[in-house]
């Protein structure tokens, strides 16, 4: 008998030993592989059915969400199809689990713009009792969301095409009439007929972003759809078609004011400075030129002086800008852009007086147009919420008008900001300076004959801005701080609590209405007294301003990325000698309600 040889016995023996090794690895895979068949094949079953592979976290409707996306049989399954490659699946072989990565594409099926998207999905995988799998873990997020937003795109491309052909008449109208203007620049409904904005002069959409900067070298006019004048091409400025009173346009020029009608007429001449809308017996408006008033009839005849006593009060207490005024698209004739790269931004021109005052902008621009896609319209709608008018002392006076904005922000996003507009006269009732709060309430304090505190308060509602954040609480009151001994001047501070720096504290900075989370009951609360970690957080703000250097790292570093924070002094001594009076004062004051950092600290 031959023998055989050792080297020969080992190689077979070497080869027989890897070829099971290579088995048992491979046989694991090869059974996950044959479950990912059998799953994809499941697919096309019934839920119930499909759900059976899963014993998983998540509600049977979070999964099936995903799920119905690799059906294709989503509700947008005819704007996008998803193709997962289950035969290329990775396998991962994890210590108790086994992790499964499958890839795949959206795909558009808009065949004017195809698109394509890789995406995937990943389950986890562990053995049940029948020698098979339970599908243990399930994420599909990024699949779910990247198919969504590929959906949204095609959606919105698709309706923006739609609108863009369904405004073609408004370009064809607009080429029409540069044949005898130099620009056509916006266009609006207003009972059911079109009207166009034009322009004689170079013209750039400077109501938007950045180019907000007025040209008075342009003349703007107004034309019907059939090209008929409604305003002659020689103002600076025309309103918006019925902002005051139905098919009036009112018109600027110079910084003077007139009123023309929708049918053409003029019907108050460019020569004030001021027209207001009053209806008392026969008046319609009252005018101004100069200081000297007048009033317009319902005929639209003039009349010097006042229509009546009433009248005279309602214009020098400025009740006129005490009335509620709405601007969004139900109630305003909104114009819209003529250009592209414009469209679906919404134009307002109110009223003079409302500009004059300071309430609103010359334009209101960024409005929303219905449902338009063809811009970034955000602002939903602007009020005028009231207004009140108070002394604060013999020789200043402050005209107090609230708004309210409400804006979108995202797709489905939507928050309100209510502020107060705020126009300073003397005595005389001259304007001397305008200042607009942050708060949708305000209160004034006189400190001194020369320094005015402005107190802005906030709402609790949570759709609408909040005040400080420094604290536990949601709603601290911002203060600021005005010199009125010359004029009226904002003074500037890099303090969050402000009041620190101009006034000597009492309790009353420390009382309120105040809202925060009460982390025992889970609960919204309210409480009449800042907490102790806010007054310590004034304290420690007194502190850094004059420089201290905190011995507690964890305070130190709440100050460090402040560009105004300076550290310099590490004993306390050494710091309070270098402290204003009033700093001193608020020091001690503060100190006694939640204690002292009076410890020795390394320079």
């Amino acid at each position: 008998m031959k023998k055989v040889a050792p080297t020969f016995l080992l190689l077979i023996a070497f080869l027989a030993f890897n070829s099971c090794s290579i088995i048992k690895k491979n046989d694991p895979e090869k059974k996950v592989r044959t479950y990912l068949k059998e799953f994809e094949d499941d697919l096309q079953d019934s839920d119930l059915v499909i759900l059976g592979h899963f014993q998983v976290d998540k509600s049977k409707e979070v999964v099936m969400k995903a799920l119905r996306i690799i059906q294709n049989i989503d509700i947008n399954k005819d704007s996008v199809r998803c193709a997962m490659d289950f035969n290329s699946a990775l396998v991962f072989f994890d210590e108790n689990t086994i992790r499964v990565e499958v890839s795949g594409k959206h795909i558009s099926l808009d065949t004017s713009n195809p698109l394509e998207q890789d995406t995937k999905f990943t389950m986890w995988l562990a053995s049940n009792n029948t020698n098979g799998f339970k599908i243990i873990k399930f994420d599909a997020e990024d699949l779910y969301q990247e198919y969504h937003q590929m959906v949204w795109y095609v959606k919105e491309k698709v309706a923006r095409e739609k609108e863009i052909a369904s405004k073609q008449i408004y370009f064809a109208q607009s080429r029409k009439l540069r044949e005898t203007y130099d620009s056509v620049i916006w266009f609006t409904h207003y009972q059911d007929s079109i009207y166009y904005y034009v322009v004689n002069g170079k013209w750039e959409n400077y109501f938007i972003g950045e180019k907000a900067t007025k040209l008075d070298s342009v003349r703007m006019g107004l034309v019907s759809e059939t090209g008929r004048v409604i305003v002659p091409p020689n103002y600076n400025l025309v309103g918006t078609i019925g902002f005051e009173l139905p098919d009036i346009v009112e018109v600027r020029r110079n910084n003077l004011i007139g009123l023309f009608s929708i049918e053409g007429k003029e019907l108050v001449p460019a020569n004030y400075n001021l027209i207001v809308p009053y209806n008392e017996g026969d008046a319609a408006w009252i005018v101004k030129h100069d200081s000297t008033y007048g009033w317009f009839s319902k005929e639209y005849t003039y009349h010097e002086g006042f229509p009546s006593s009433q009248a005279e009060k309602y214009m020098n207490e400025f009740r006129y800008l005490g009335k509620e005024v709405t601007i969004d698209a139900k109630s305003k004739a909104i114009a819209e852009i003529l250009s592209l790269d414009h469209m679906g931004f919404g134009i307002v021109v109110p009223s003079n007086y409302l500009v004059s005052s300071g309430a609103l902008n010359e334009i209101v621009s960024d409005m929303i147009i219905g449902n338009s896609l063809l811009g970034t319209g955000y602002v939903e709608y602007v009020k005028t919420t009231g207004a009140f008018l108070e002394q604060l002392s013999d020789k200043l006076v402050a005209f107090v008008l609230s708004l309210k904005h409400g804006y979108v922000s995202g797709r489905e996003g939507f928050y309100e900001r209510s502020t107060n507009d705020v126009t300073f006269m003397d005595k005389n009732k001259v304007k001397i300076s305008r200042y607009q709060s942050i708060s949708s309430k305000i209160e004034f304090k006189a400190i001194n004959n020369s320094l005015l505190e402005v107190k802005n308060l906030f709402a609790t509602n949570s759709n609408e801005d909040q005040g400080f954040a420094g604290g536990i609480e949601w709603n601290i009151p911002v203060y600021e701080y005005l010199n009125v001994a010359e004029g009226v001047v904002k003074l500037s501070s890099f303090r969050d609590f402000q009041f620190t720096e101009f006034v000597k504290m009492d309790s009353s900075y420390l009382e309120g209405d105040f809202v925060c989370w009460d982390s025992k009951s889970n609960k919204q609360m309210n409480t009449q007294f800042l907490s102790n970690e806010t007054i310590e957080a004034i304290r420690n703000e007194v502190l850094a301003a004059n420089g201290y250097i905190f011995a507690d790292q964890e305070i130190s570093k709440q100050f460090e990325y402040r560009k105004w924070y300076k550290p310099k002094y590490g004993r306390y001594k050494d710091v309070i000698a270098v402290m204003s009076e009033i700093d001193q004062h608020n020091l001690i004051f503060l100190e006694n309600i939640v204690g002292t950092l009076d410890t020795e600290s390394v320079l």
